[in-house]
């Protein structure tokens, strides 16, 4: 029994050796499957390709694709709150315009609301302008609009041009655009002013002659000359030359001067003017009128004025006539001339100061005087 397995064992290791012999030889004899490669993608490749879009769709994904600005975002929130909040300010000017016709009281009344504007500034110019350039607004609320716009220069002043040439509109309003133009400096206007010194009405004269002054164009000079003479606006068109100060203006008002003189300066308040417009101009020239009116007795106040403007440019020339001033009897001029050497710091003036505050009568001199010297002692 025993035997007749080992026989068994021997069998089947030996069919189990052919086996593995037959699986080996049939691996050697069959063919190699060949291994294909597939070649490797690129990066391009392997992103799908972008479908087309129509050029609606294009400009669709670029404004969501666009990076959020919170600046930019941030400042059109705020335009639209200055636009809101010029806006309300507009309307309540409107509703009181409604009220009354009192000018005066409408200015009075809307304080609050123009004080908002003047704080906005230029963000509120566009919508100013827009409604005062509306010729069925009540021309009250374009002259509110003006009036404001007054404070807050600006380059843009054709709207306003149009309006001052426009002899149908109101008066007041085209006044209020003139004064405007003035304070806004931009001499652009001065050609459109000076032809507006042809209007009939004084008032209207007068405001354009302000605006030149204000303005200083030496092309004005020539048209406001011609309104020296002026009882109503010679005064102003004294100032203006006074302030535009070119070489012209001098000559023109030392003429003026000049022949008033020879009248006894009649008109002495035109006469005062053109004495601080000199002043003003300053220069060797002006200093020796000046100085002249000064030492003149029959020029009345005008020496005063004289005193004062000679102060004002600080003539070392004067000084002596300015001393001898403090002697005269007319205690303003005593005051003036003193005042004057005091903003000159002339201690050698404080003897004579000393004696014209005893031979004054008048307390309230000698008040002054007394109160200049103890200044000038502490120089």
């Amino acid at each position: 029994m025993f035997k007749n397995k080992k026989i068994l064992i021997l069998a089947i290791l030996v069919v189990g050796g052919l086996l593995i012999s037959f699986s080996l030889l049939f691996q050697k004899i069959k063919p190699k499957e060949e291994r294909i490669e597939k070649p490797q993608m690129t990066q391009e490749e392997r992103i799908p390709p972008k479908k087309e879009l129509t050029s609606e769709e294009e400009i669709a994904k670029r404004e969501i694709s666009k990076p959020v600005d919170k600046k930019q975002e941030g400042e059109k929130l705020n335009e639209e709150a200055v636009k809101q909040e010029v806006m309300r300010a507009i309307d309540r000017i409107k509703h009181i315009c409604l009220e009354t016709d009192d000018l005066e009281a409408i200015g009075f009344g809307t304080m609050k609301e123009a004080g908002t504007i003047f704080k906005i500034g230029k963000p509120a110019i566009p919508i100013l302008l827009k409604v005062l350039e509306d010729r069925n607004e009540d021309w009250k609320v374009r002259f509110f609009m003006s009036e404001i716009l007054k404070e807050i220069p600006n380059e843009k002043i054709e709207p306003l041009i149009e309006i001052f040439q426009d002899k149908e509109e109101k008066e007041l309003l085209r006044r209020s655009v003139a004064s405007t133009l003035g304070a806004w400096g931009n001499k652009k206007a001065v050609p459109f002013l000076i032809q507006g010194l042809q209007e009939a009405s004084a008032d209207f004269r007068l405001t354009i002659i302000n605006a030149l002054g204000r303005l200083k164009d030496k092309r004005a000079v020539q048209s406001l000359s011609n309104f020296l003479d002026d009882p109503e606006v010679g005064m102003p068109a004294v100032r203006a030359l006074g302030n535009i100060g070119s070489k012209e203006a001098l000559e023109l008002l030392i003429k003026k001067l000049n022949e008033d003189k020879k009248s006894g300066f009649k008109n002495q308040i035109t006469d005062r003017a053109v004495v601080h417009a000199l002043s003003k101009i300053g220069g060797e020239k002006a200093e020796d009128i000046l100085i002249n009116i000064l030492n003149d007795k029959e020029a009345a106040a005008l020496r005063i004025e004289a005193a004062m403007g000679l102060g004002k440019m600080k003539s070392k020339k004067s000084i002596s006539y300015l001393i001898e001033a403090l002697e005269e009897e007319d205690e303003l001029l005593q005051i003036k001339s003193a005042e004057a050497l005091f903003k000159m710091g002339v201690t050698s003036a404080i003897p004579e100061i000393k004696k014209a505050i005893e031979k004054s009568r008048d307390n309230y001199t000698k008040e002054v005087l007394s109160h200049l010297l103890r200044k000038l002692e502490k120089e």
